[in-house]
């Protein structure tokens, strides 16, 4: 059912209960608000270091696995959209920089524009989210 959104944000929007999802929300999603609670997602998303981290010591950028569990429908979305220094990356590659570019700190973007760092994906975090603020006890 999801695919037929075309839409990928829905991945990052859909609270697994795992701590590599996106992040719980307080609020049902809404027909009429949808493209903004979607917008808000991947802003959030790029923000969090279970959706993408750039790691300048190792030279990496380590996206979240729901980028390879969807890579044709997040391929499709963002990957014509990245900036023309991508243009040698795969495809998956360049809708991962272009979702989250744009949300990225200065120095971040500064790190990307180099283009020298190698993309991985990170392991997916299925420990439930700890909604007591108890840290599990």
């Amino acid at each position: 059912m999801l695919p037929e959104f075309r839409d990928p944000r829905v991945y990052f929007a859909l609270g697994r209960g795992a701590v590599g999802s996106g992040r719980l929300r307080s609020e049902a999603f809404e027909a009429a608000r949808l493209e903004t609670q979607l917008s808000q997602v991947a802003a959030e998303c790029a923000s969090r270091p279970v959706c993408v981290q750039i790691d300048r010591p190792n030279n990496k950028v380590l996206a979240s696995a729901i980028f390879s569990w969807r890579e044709g429908e997040f391929s499709a979305a963002y990957g014509g959209s990245a900036g023309a220094v991508f243009a040698g990356r795969s495809p998956i590659e360049r809708a991962i920089l272009s979702f989250v570019e744009l949300r990225l700190l200065p120095a971040e973007r500064q790190f990307l524009a180099q283009n020298a760092f190698a993309v991985a994906y990170d392991a997916f975090d299925w420990s439930l989210n700890d909604l007591t603020g108890r840290g599990g006890r």
